[in-house]
């Protein structure tokens, strides 16, 4: 019954089409309950892309469907996954996690690799040939190593048994 009254008064304190009376006592209630409420734009007044959170919670001994009520009533949908971590049960398995999160890490510095070869490619041409290309190229062959690192580990690991 909790949860259903958590989720209305989110309805009410972020649809707007309240009257303020139950939108202050909607916003009160959830302030009590220490839920907040999304704000409605991911962007700045200027249109700039407003930082981003990713807000880890570790929720022991309950089934996916409890966590996941529990986490929409709070982040409505705001929330993207809840998924479950499963770690510690064998070394092979966390070293393929680690393996993952390291492919994930040189994703992303191939993406910078890539916007700063870009960047360059659209320098203006009163920049072109001087330090601020000199700068770009090194951030893209500093990333360019730090890539080539990452996708070069050799991640074939035999753990020894027990006995």
């Amino acid at each position: 019954m909790l949860e259903k009254a958590d989720l209305m008064a989110l309805r009410i304190a972020m649809s707007g089409s309240y009257d303020s009376e139950h939108q202050e006592t909607a916003e009160e209630y959830l302030a009590m309950r220490r839920i907040a409420v999304p704000e409605e734009s991911e962007q700045d007044e200027d249109k700039r892309r407003k930082p981003q959170y990713h807000v880890t919670l570790t929720i022991e001994g309950s089934t996916r469907d409890t966590v996941l009520r529990i986490a929409k009533s709070a982040f409505g949908n705001k929330l993207k996954t809840v998924e479950l971590v499963q770690h510690g049960f064998s070394r092979a398995t966390d070293l393929e996690r680690a393996e993952g999160l390291v492919k994930d890490a040189a994703e992303i510095v191939g993406e910078l690799k890539h916007d700063m070869e870009h960047w360059k490619e659209n320098l203006p041409e009163n920049f072109q040939g001087g330090q601020k290309e000199e700068e770009l190229d090194q951030a893209a062959s500093n990333l360019e190593d730090i890539e080539n690192a990452l996708d070069g580990i050799d991640w074939d690991v035999r753990f020894p048994g027990m006995f």
